[in-house]
């Protein structure tokens, strides 16, 4: 099996030091009591704990996908909503533009510059 990860540490202001262990997976199973508790000869011991690391690999590719899919989908709402502000923001702009044109215009032959 590989090595457990290195232990996770913290001092506290009183000089004590507080050590965290965080395992999970199959780093939590502990294959020697499996091997006693199922009558389990090395090799078969060896094949459970490759099930149960390609079982976890398996669990962790689906939820990859959920994850991605969900993720795809805030990305297409965020830029549907984009693009929709931007429509708006140019016909804002447009319409600012116009509006501009036709008070010059009427300012300009009030003035009767024009």
């Amino acid at each position: 099996p590989p090595p457990p990860p290195p232990p996770r540490t913290l001092y506290n202001g009183d000089g004590r030091l507080v050590e965290f262990k965080l395992m999970h997976g199959v780093d939590v199973v502990d294959y020697q009591d499996v091997a006693r508790r199922d009558h389990l000869r090395p090799l078969e011991l060896e094949l459970r704990r490759i099930e149960d690391v390609a079982a976890e690999i398996n669990r962790d590719f689906l939820y990859m996908r959920d994850s991605e899919a969900s993720m795809r989908d805030t990305n297409e709402s965020t830029w549907e909503r984009v693009n929709y502000l931007s429509v708006f923001s140019i016909v804002c702009l447009g319409a600012t533009a116009l509006w501009q044109l036709v008070y010059l215009h009427r300012f300009f032959q009030h003035k009767k510059m024009l």
